[in-house]
Formats: C-alpha cells, sequence, structure tokens
C-alpha cells in the first residue's frame, strides 16, 4: 500500500502573460523600471548605433543550425564568468537537447527569438512552444564591454514576449529559480514541487528521510560550495560537468 502522495516544495518559477503592444507592457512595469529603460526595451539605444533587426526561428533546417551557433554563444557568455554554462554543466546536457531540436523541430515547437545588430546576432532565447505556450528553456548573449550598456538579457525577455504575442502565445514560461530580473519585468512567480509517493512500510519512509538527508548534505557541500564557489576559480581543465550521481538524487 502506498501512503497519500506528498509534495514536496522544489523551487519556484516564472511566468510572464504576453502583452497586447509594447506601450501596454510598459505600463505594467513600476514607474521607475518605465523611465529608465523604455529605450532599451523599444531599441531606440541600439538603433542608435547599429542597424538592429528582429526574428524569430521555428523551421526544422534553420532551428538546428541555430542550436548549434546558440551552444557556443551560450557557453561562450558563462565561461568569460568562470562557469561552463547549461550545455556542458549538466550531464549530456547537449546532446540531449540536440536531440529535442532533431525531434521537434520538423514539428515546429522549436523557437529561437533573435535580435540582431549589423546582422549579427547579440541576444537570443531557445524555447519550444507548445500549444498557446511558450517556453523560455534558455538565453544567450554576446560578449564584450560596448555591450553593457543595452542590458541585453533583459531586453531579450522583453522583445520575446512582444514576438510570442504577435504568434497568437498568452504565456511565456521562463524557466525555474528565483531571478530579480524577471520579477522586475512582470513575471510572476509560482511555486514548484516535486511529488513523493511512499510506500506505508516504516522502512521505506526511513529510506526516504535518509537517502532526503544525504541529498542534502551532497547538495550543500557539492552544489552550493564546490561546484558555485570552488570550480570557477579553478584552471578551466579541473571544470567538470555535474556529477550525474548527485543529480539523480533529486528525484
Amino acid at each position: 500500500l502506498v501512503r497519500p502522495a506528498i509534495l514536496i516544495p522544489a523551487d519556484v518559477q516564472s511566468t510572464f502573460r504576453t502583452p497586447d503592444c509594447l506601450d501596454a507592457y510598459l505600463k505594467s512595469l513600476s514607474r521607475n523600471e518605465r523611465k529608465n529603460n523604455r529605450r532599451l526595451y523599444d531599441l531606440s539605444s541600439l538603433k542608435e548605433s547599429y542597424e538592429v533587426q528582429e526574428d524569430v526561428l521555428q523551421e526544422a533546417a534553420e532551428v538546428a543550425v541555430e542550436f548549434e551557433r546558440f551552444l557556443e554563444q551560450h557557453s561562450e557568455e558563462w565561461q568569460s564568468r568562470g562557469r561552463p554554462g547549461h550545455f556542458y554543466a549538466w550531464p549530456r546536457a547537449a546532446e540531449f537537447h540536440r536531440a529535442l531540436v532533431k525531434v521537434l523541430g520538423p514539428a515546429r515547437r522549436v523557437r529561437f527569438v533573435r535580435l540582431l545588430a549589423n546582422g549579427e546576432v547579440i541576444a537570443s532565447i531557445y524555447g519550444f512552444r507548445l500549444g498557446t505556450r511558450l517556453f523560455a528553456e534558455l538565453p544567450a548573449r554576446r560578449n564584450g564591454s560596448e555591450w553593457e550598456n543595452y542590458s541585453l538579457g533583459r531586453t531579450i525577455i522583453v522583445r520575446t514576449l512582444l514576438a510570442a504575442a504577435r504568434e497568437g502565445i498568452t504565456q511565456v514560461h521562463a524557466g525555474l529559480g528565483h531571478y530579480n530580473h524577471k520579477t522586475r519585468l512582470g513575471g510572476k512567480e509560482g511555486n514548484v514541487f516535486c511529488l513523493h509517493c511512499i510506500a506505508r512500510r516504516t522502512s521505506s519512509r526511513l529510506r526516504v528521510q535518509a537517502w532526503g538527508g544525504i541529498h542534502k548534505a551532497l547538495f550543500l557541500l557539492y552544489q552550493k560550495v564546490w561546484y558555485r564557489r570552488v570550480t570557477p576559480f579553478l584552471p578551466r581543465s579541473f571544470r567538470r560537468e555535474q556529477s550525474s550521481y548527485i543529480c539523480s538524487l533529486d528525484y
């Protein structure tokens, strides 16, 4: 027999409602956010120095090629901060996402929302459309001090919301974790849970509690201390993807 399922709080995720237009979206933001960043989000500042274009890639052949460019740009951005980036931090993440793009590309579910300056991609978001929702998987942006004044990370989120609205998408899910810039841009946080189904036997309950304690201890020592605080300062040859064993303790 199994006890009633238990919901264990795991994280939060941010969700955006897509706006009818840029003006309506800006009015939904705080006064300071609107006043200080309007020229960034409407691309006026960028257009003063560059020829700016926006596009959305969704054809199978296009997204397969774009994924490789995106992977490289995303990884370069994070490696400049001493981190490997998503594709080299999680076990076989690059292979997993290539398989997703290969399978979902022909169904036109893969999306790359891109911002270009003088013909070069300077920021983009990689995600998947399912019905009227866009699941924004990962962002990437151009490295370099000349781009710091344009807040490309926040700007590409705003431009993605507008692009999604034009496509008839009503919600954009912006991934796990609390990020101040997402809440400032109007993202609403909701809780994410793990569902645990445990047998009624005392031994089963004790084993789950024991493994839960082991996971918490390893997560603290390995993820919080070693991986996030020590590894970034080591030579690149010492930086490895996270342990698949420790990752498996989450599930």
